[in-house]
């Protein structure tokens, strides 16, 4: 009879692991390519392969995302906070003394951003995406 005290436990344990923001990807695109480097993906051993890509999104419908990103003149937008990135989120390949060598592009806003962190990558079908330009 002990068991029976534990189902209401084990009923709260569901709902927190449902509720909670474990970064699954539920609705995901099973045959996408999380473009976490410029849409380069590790290749076999520890080279890169460049995809070249027609469509990019995110299968989960989710925003591509930054964290602690500022605009150019070095304002801190939304606080530090996560920030949309849905049309442009690559690293930044000159030197940043601030280290936020991501760039990003959004369509509510115009000019660059720059982040820290990437948050949720680009994701791009495979089906539209080949190694060749």
């Amino acid at each position: 009879m002990s068991w029976i005290r534990s189902i209401p436990i084990f009923h709260l344990l569901l709902v927190c692991l449902l509720a909670g923001d474990l970064g699954f990807h539920i609705f995901a695109d099973a045959n996408a390519i999380d473009c976490s480097h410029a849409c380069e993906t590790q290749g076999s051993g520890s080279s890169y392969v460049t995809n070249y890509c027609t469509n990019c999104r995110r299968g989960d419908r989710l925003l591509p995302s930054g964290k602690d990103c500022v605009d150019q003149s070095g304002k801190l937008m939304n606080g530090g906070d996560l920030w949309a990135c849905d049309i442009v989120f690559e690293p930044f390949t000159e030197y940043r003394k601030d280290g936020r060598q991501f760039y990003c592009n959004q369509s509510e806003r115009t000019g660059l951003f720059f982040c820290k962190t990437m948050n949720k990558f680009l994701q791009c079908p495979k089906s539209q995406c080949s190694t060749t330009p």
